[in-house]
């Protein structure tokens, strides 16, 4: 059971800043310790760190609500995955066709 008082509510419709992605920290018992799994230009690559309920900073639940509160931002466009090639068919490895 989780309780709180009135947080944020979810916007679907805001795009967190690569630098303020990267700023963002969460505030375990441990520690304070950085979302994991964002690289250097700021991308998130792996959702998992996201999912759950986390506590943050104090200076990045401020820094989120900025964001939060701003306007509705563009969407952006996700980076095209590269193509791969056709891997041949293992039955027919190394076999020359019989006609």
């Amino acid at each position: 059971m989780v309780h709180g008082e009135d947080g944020t509510h979810v916007h679907g419709d805001r795009a967190i800043p690569g630098e303020t992605l990267k700023n963002l920290m969460y505030l375990p018992r441990r520690g304070p310790r950085p979302i994991k799994h964002v690289n250097t230009e700021g991308l998130l690559t792996s959702a998992i760190s996201v999912q759950g309920i986390y506590r943050l900073t104090p200076a990045s639940a401020v820094e989120l609500d900025a964001v939060l509160s701003g306007p509705p931002t563009a969407r952006l466009a996700l980076p095209t995955q590269p193509t791969s090639k056709p891997r041949p068919d293992p039955a027919t490895l190394g076999m020359e066709p019989l006609f």
